[in-house]
């Protein structure tokens, strides 16, 4: 027996496309020989489930189930885009049935475990709008830091020219007021008269 997941909360549950979804699926060995638990897949239907649209990827297992006993098995169920079935497109209305395959030694099963009725759904993006926000505040806080950056070296520079500069004009000033504006290798040296004291007569 096959135990399923009733998920019937309303007519069309929406279903993402490729957008993986986890069944699970509990198998319950309550006969007298071994089940060797095969394979399980899936397939995309017409609402009434009466014509086959799409068949969904097969899951291998190859797991042997002793009598009882139990197993969960895992199967992924993705729904592809339109780029593998032109039926296949949002806004579709479907049934999705899912079956286990397994056998003793003499005889071979399938049981389904899943049978649901959808709407496909075109997958959501990837980047959400708080994600979006997240990333813009991120780059305004980059872009403001480096223009803090740079406009802190840029007045360190100028600052550091200005008092190049002053430095400068203080220089020159001051050797022009130690010459007097004059070039003292311009001024030639008088010779001085030399005052002879005569001496006076007793």
């Amino acid at each position: 027996t096959a135990v399923g997941v009733d998920l019937n909360e309303s007519e069309f549950v929406p279903l993402y496309m490729e957008q993986s979804v986890t069944l699970l699926c509990g198998l319950i060995n309550d006969g007298d020989t071994p089940l060797n638990v095969t394979s399980i897949s899936g397939h995309i239907n017409t609402p009434d489930m009466r014509y086959s649209i799409h068949t969904l990827r097969s899951e291998n297992y190859g797991l042997i189930v002793e009598p009882n006993d139990e197993m969960t098995f895992e199967y992924n169920l993705l729904v592809p885009d339109a780029n593998s079935n032109s039926n296949i497109r949002a806004g579709v209305k479907v049934g999705i049935l899912v079956a286990v395959y397994f056998h003793d030694s003499s005889q071979k099963f399938a049981d389904v475990f899943f049978n649901q009725t959808f709407e496909l759904v075109e997958k959501e993006s990837d980047l959400g709008f708080s994600a979006a926000v997240v990333l813009v505040s991120a780059a305004l806080i980059v872009v403001l830091t480096f223009w803090a950056v740079f406009r802190g070296m840029c007045n360190l520079v100028l600052n550091k020219n200005t008092r190049n500069r002053k430095a400068r004009t203080i220089h020159i000033r001051n050797k022009t007021n130690s010459n007097n504006g004059v070039n003292l290798n311009d001024v030639k040296s008088k010779p001085q008269k030399r005052s002879r004291r005569k001496n006076a007569k007793k």
